[in-house]
């Protein structure tokens, strides 16, 4: 994003990396979301089962992040990054407020409440500052298109097949044959 020098072109760019992003951080929330119990009892048993509920509150958060994370590149390729910095810092500001109250009443719940909250006040204020510094409607730039869910899927596939290496890499690196 950064090297681009054609504001259009930043523009297409940023927009079309936000919504593949987004929707494959999204896409991969709904799974994560579905099958999280099931994934934290095999990862660390079953007495870690209200690991859960904060790790679905976390999930909101990682999305409303990866698109901030877009702007947020976008920004400093423009030579704005006092404006991404200003951004980072009210989130900074509502998540500690946040936990100040949330975490002594809800825990790791709370904890994980005010960490999405604030990602979702940075990707929001992040996409008003967007709107207003390349004077697009954000509607229609950050609109998902067919073409992002076909990139979307094309990805998913290339890391599935890569994923499917991975055992046979790890057999070949410990030397068994299993």
């Amino acid at each position: 994003i950064a090297a681009e020098q054609n504001c259009e072109k930043r523009i297409a760019l940023t927009s079309g990396l936000f919504r593949v992003v987004v929707m494959t951080v999204a896409l991969t929330a709904v799974g994560l979301w579905i099958v999280a119990p099931y994934v934290i009892e095999v990862m660390y048993s079953a007495q870690f089962h209200d690991a859960t509920a904060p790790l679905r509150v976390l999930l909101v958060g990682a999305v409303a992040r990866s698109g901030w994370s877009v702007l947020e590149a976008d920004l400093k390729g423009r030579g704005r990054p006092w404006l991404a910095a200003q951004v980072g810092l009210l989130a900074l500001l509502l998540s500690t407020s946040l936990n100040v109250w949330l975490v002594p009443l809800y825990e790791s719940v709370g904890a994980a409440v005010s960490a999405s909250a604030a990602y979702v006040l940075a990707l929001s204020t992040a996409l008003f500052v967007f709107r207003h510094v390349s004077r697009v409607a954000i509607v229609s730039a950050f609109r998902p298109r067919l073409e992002d869910l076909r990139r979307v899927v094309a990805t998913a596939k290339t890391v599935l097949t890569q994923l499917a290496l991975v055992p046979r890499i790890m057999c070949r690196a410990t030397g068994r044959d299993d």
